[in-house]
């Protein structure tokens, strides 16, 4: 008898399968075929049609080495470790993480869904510095502006611009022309830094999402964005070849685009057949989508309708429902009855059984995510704690030095004050001398009454006691007289001041030569000069421009001079002479500590230099540490919110794990029954057509 009843049973199923079969071809024969996404798959099916063209490579050049990917023909996706990630790590369709990584691009930057974590801490909240998290608006020294999280962000950034006081916007919270912003950079909208918009053909490959599909440029065609993106913003057709991972020319992937709406890269992992499908997957946790608040405040008096951390979107890039069908499109698909579900199952899943190993998986992967969080947070921490230290041993540094300068200065100022002293003590001593020498000159004066003996003496007296050797230039210089020759010489050197000079000419030869009635003779002319009263070398120079080039130069001891200058006593030269001894020492001392106190000078500019070097080094450690400890509390945020997110998805799967434990031994009744979709007809005998397919697809899914 039992027997009997399963071959009946069998029998019915079979009639009523063959029911809604040939209901099915009718009803498609009575329908255009829209094209799509691909909807109704579980997942898209292989092939090798003639694709578009194949695209131009990705602006950033060549990939780097971070891993291999591989394209897997059976399913579509792409398989193996990108970035350190293993691809895939989520299954379809499944919701994708509301903050953080959704994905890789080709060149190993993250990939982040639409949501940031916000802006501000309230919508009419103002704080005197940049607290966490990051005001958007700074007028002053005042910072203010709100965006709530689970906002998109060009949603959220484009109302700061209208909210933010004229000029105060701080854009470099914001998206850079990249699609990116923020450390670690990450991606939130199109990355045409990767690809060329304007390349012919569907736009290049991207980068890799965690479910394992290819996310390639805004285009389909040439110019133009495809027209049937899903709600996760994939569709199902044919891609250009990328060689690195090994897609094909022409494979017909589900793959997703790049949109300059929201979702921007990705809402979810697809495909799923309609908006509303895609909030039926972020239903569980603290933030879902349906839950918020239709009417969001921003900044000031300005408020938006939003339905905050859901990442679902229409053709439109809003949270609403065109056609009013309940499908959230109007694409015209509606989905027959499902069939008999067991009690309390979450959509996206067949059986217990599919849905527990699905959730212990997540909740590894979620524990791993949490880990990883965490060691980033610790890691940011170790850093931010080296540069502080760092910028601590520098300001000690700088402190040392700062010490060791005002030491420096005070030794500075010691040593002016002894050289001020010394140069004092000089003058005295000189003074001294400049009386001997008087005393001598008047002397001489009484004993000679030579005014050029005088004159002489002079200059040698005085550069005795100025410490310096006399200058002794010769040269030949024709004229009617003696005092001629010497009168034209000092005529050559205009920078010379007599005073300071003496002029001696002795005849050579007589040059036999007559100038009217004048005899011109030609003398060898001797100028001794005091080089502390004038300067050699221009005097010389002088010289030479007047034609003058056979100059012979000496220097000798004006004192041993002195004593060759008939009428010079001995005695008043062995008085002068102690005193020039004297003044000599004290010179000398004078002359070391000049030298010290340039010595100490510089060594005074020289720490100046460092303690700057210092304190600009410091500074810039601090602002590092500074830097690093706003990324220790962003990374301390995602480290809690994955720990939430841990612990959430490790209590789904020790009660889905129950919840398998508890099931009763499955019978041969309780085999699974497929999803039919049906084209929603439009009317007329194609209506007819419809509403009795969708009939006998009911009681197929009853039976």
């Amino acid at each position: 008898a039992r027997r009997a009843r399963e071959k009946f049973s069998m029998r019915r199923r079979s009639s009523l399968l063959a029911l809604v079969v040939a209901s099915l071809l009718a009803t498609a024969s009575a329908q255009p075929n829209k094209g799509g996404g691909g909807m109704g798959d579980k997942k898209p099916k292989p092939g090798a049609p003639s694709g578009p063209g194949k695209d131009r490579p990705p602006a950033s050049g060549k990939t780097p080495a971070a891993g291999k990917l591989a394209f897997d023909a059976a399913t579509g996706r792409l398989k193996g470790t990108w970035a350190g990630a293993t691809i895939p790590s989520y299954r379809t369709p499944m919701a994708a993480p509301l903050l953080g990584t959704v994905g890789y691009a080709t060149d190993t930057t993250l990939i982040y869904g639409p949501f940031e974590a916000g802006f501000g801490s309230g919508a009419t909240a103002t704080s005197s510095s940049d607290a966490r998290p990051p005001y958007p608006c700074k007028d002053g020294s005042t910072y203010s502006g709100y965006c709530p999280g689970g906002m998109d962000v060009q949603t959220c950034e484009t109302t700061l611009f209208k909210t933010c006081a004229s000029g105060t916007v701080r854009k470099e919270l914001f998206m850079d022309e990249c699609g990116g912003h923020a450390k670690p950079y990450h991606i939130h909208m199109d990355p045409v830094c990767l690809y060329t918009p304007g390349a012919d053909g569907h736009s290049a490959v991207v980068g890799v999402m965690l479910d394992g599909a290819p996310l390639y440029g805004r285009h389909e065609t040439t110019g133009t964005p495809p027209a049937d993106l899903d709600a996760c913003g994939g569709h199902t057709g044919p891609v250009g070849p990328y060689d690195e991972w090994g897609i094909p020319d022409g494979a017909r992937v589900y793959h997703y685009h790049a949109q300059t709406k929201p979702p921007f890269l990705l809402g979810c992992y697809g495909p799923v057949d309609s908006r509303v499908h895609c909030e039926r997957l972020y239903q569980s946790g603290t933030r879902k989508c349906g839950d918020a608040s239709s009417v969001v405040q921003m900044s000031g008096s300005m408020s938006v309708e939003y339905d905050l951390w859901c990442p679902c979107y229409d053709s439109t890039g809003k949270h609403t429902d065109e056609d009013g069908d309940g499908d959230g499109g109007d694409d015209g698909v509606v989905a027959a009855p499902s069939p008999p579900r067991p009690p309390g199952l979450p959509d996206g899943y067949d059986t217990w059984e599919e849905y527990n190993e699905e959730q212990q998986r997540k909740a590894e992967y979620a524990k791993k995510e949490a880990e990883q969080k965490k060691e980033r947070e610790e890691k940011l921490k170790k850093e931010r704690e080296a540069k502080e230290e760092e910028a601590k041993k520098k300001r000690r540094e700088e402190k040392e030095k700062k010490e060791e300068m005002e030491t420096k200065k005070k030794a500075l100022e010691e040593k002016k004050k002894e050289a001020e002293d010394k140069r004092t003590k000089l003058m005295e001593e000189r003074k001294k001398a400049y009386a001997k020498r008087d005393a001598m000159l008047a002397v001489l004066k009484n004993a000679t009454a030579d005014a050029k003996a005088e004159k002489r003496a002079k200059v040698l007296a005085d550069a005795a006691i100025a410490g310096k050797n006399i200058t002794r230039m010769k040269i030949k210089k024709s004229a009617a007289s003696k005092d001629a020759a010497c009168d034209d010489a000092f005529a050559g050197m205009p920078s010379v001041n007599t005073s300071h000079a003496f002029c001696n000419a002795t005849e050579a030869a007589p040059s036999g030569r007559r100038r009217g009635l004048l005899q011109v003779t030609e003398y060898d002319v001797t100028i001794e000069v005091n080089p502390e009263e004038v300067n050699v070398t221009a005097a010389v120079t002088e010289l030479q421009t007047v034609g003058i080039t056979d100059i012979t130069t000496t220097t000798v001891d004006p004192l041993v001079e002195l004593s060759s200058v008939e009428g010079v006593a001995t005695s008043d030269l062995t008085a002068l002479e102690t005193e020039v001894v004297a003044a000599a020492a004290v010179q000398a001392e004078v002359v070391a500590i000049e030298a010290q106190v340039d010595t100490t000078a510089g060594e005074v500019a020289d720490i100046e230099t460092e303690v700057e070097a210092f304190e600009t080094e410091a500074a810039s450690l601090e602002a590092e540490a500074d830097v690093l400890g706003a990324e220790v509390q962003e990374a301390a945020a995602e480290a809690a919110y994955a720990e939430s997110v841990a612990e959430e998805e490790d209590r789904k799967a020790k009660d889905a794990a129950d919840a398998v434990a508890a099931l009763p031994p499955r019978s041969d009744d309780g085999a699974d029954v497929d999803i039919v979709y049906v084209t929603k007809p439009k009317g007329g005998a194609a209506g007819l057509a419809g509403l009795f397919t969708a009939i006998v697809a009911a009681a197929a899914a009853f039976v």
